[in-house]
């Protein structure tokens, strides 16, 4: 455990300033959505809803990026080597870099949610209504459980793809591309089969699975 901790810390580390300017980035892009928002008649509210959904998405493509990024500058800068002699089982390595950037969505949308809210306070509980948010059952709690699994999910099939391509070696680029989509496709067609809070752990649990054995088998350091 606290070899996995030292990776953790290391890979947070290595991240902290590029995550720092992305961080700084959105606080002051909710600022000014909320300054908006004290400033616009409440029937004209309706367009910072779409406004506060397309900055969060536009926020969340950077750790999506940042799946595909991380695991590809290892090799680029040739430092896989280093990761890979450690004596730590690679399910760490896997573990850590794709916690980081589970770290990095959350904190995203912990920035989104306190906009939010604030935004509630100063438009009078006008630009939406707060009740479906703070109300907490059954239901509510498995859709949530099955969004954060739905993000791990694709953080790993990001990684997976990226280790196909490593394994195969020609046209790495490629092959990593169109592992991506192939997951992606058979990802929807499997939730359009099957209940989505099964399927959804069923699937995190396979790339997981798939993951770690080709980072274990089938992918070497250049």
């Amino acid at each position: 455990m606290h070899a996995f901790k030292r990776l953790l810390l290391t890979e947070i580390r290595n991240r902290r300033n590029v995550l720092w300017i992305l961080l700084c980035a959105h606080i002051l892009l909710n600022i000014a959505i909320i300054f908006l928002t004290a400033h616009t008649s409440s029937d004209q509210l309706s367009y910072l809803m779409s406004l506060n959904i397309a900055l969060l998405c536009a926020m969340l493509i950077l750790p999506f990026l940042r799946s595909f990024s991380t695991w590809r500058d290892e090799w680029k800068q040739h430092s896989i080597y280093q990761l890979f002699v450690l004596p730590v089982p690679r399910s760490y390595l896997l573990l850590t870099k794709s916690l980081v950037i589970l770290l990095e969505a959350c904190m995203i949308f912990t920035i989104t949610a306190i906009s939010l809210w604030i935004q509630y306070k100063v438009s009078h509980g006008l630009l939406f209504r707060a009740e479906p948010l703070i109300t907490i059952d059954g239901p509510k709690l498995l859709f949530i459980i099955s969004i954060v699994l739905s993000s791990i999910s694709i953080v790993l099939l990001c990684a997976m793809s990226l280790f196909i391509g490593q394994w195969v070696g020609k046209l790495s680029l490629l092959l990593t591309f169109v592992s991506f989509v192939a997951g992606l496709f058979l990802w929807s067609m499997v939730f359009s089969l099957f209940p989505y809070f099964f399927t959804v752990l069923v699937l995190t649990i396979g790339l997981a699975w798939f993951s770690h054995f080709l980072l274990e088998k089938k992918v070497y350091a250049e």
